[in-house]
């Protein structure tokens, strides 16, 4: 299967090189403009996206993930037939959006984290010489 869709790839890839000889065909010239004003569009909308926002809308991803394997979790029990399986699948989605959530999460607020847990930073850092 992978080496039918390298080998289609391959082809398309060849006619595009082709260039003007390729585009005399006015459906693949069709097809060709179609393919370029979508690309041009996708980067008009990364130029035009703020980073900060990409960001927010990452970490809204993220907590919905978060929130559907925690109830996966919690009803996957009753819902399948293997329950290990499941548990172990569910398991693993949670932990890594999760991680993903905290990380994105530091990404925003790490300055106010380390100032809200200063105290309890300094002790640890501190106490070891006292």
């Amino acid at each position: 299967m992978l080496k039918a869709i390298v080998f289609i790839l391959q082809v398309i890839v060849g006619i595009y090189c082709l260039g003007n000889m390729a585009r005399q065909n006015p459906k693949f010239d069709a097809f060709l403009i179609l393919l370029e004003d979508g690309y041009g569009r996708v980067n008009e909308k990364v130029k035009e996206t703020n980073v900060k926002d990409g960001v927010e809308f990452l970490k809204k991803i993220y907590g919905y993930m978060v929130l559907v394997f925690f109830l996966l979790l919690l009803i996957g029990n009753y819902l399948a037939l293997n329950n290990e399986q499941y548990t172990f699948i569910f398991t693993i989605g949670f932990c890594i959006s999760l991680l993903g959530l905290g990380g994105v999460s530091w990404c925003f607020q790490h300055k106010k984290m380390v100032a809200g847990n200063l105290r309890i930073v300094l002790l640890i850092v501190v106490s070891p010489f006292f």
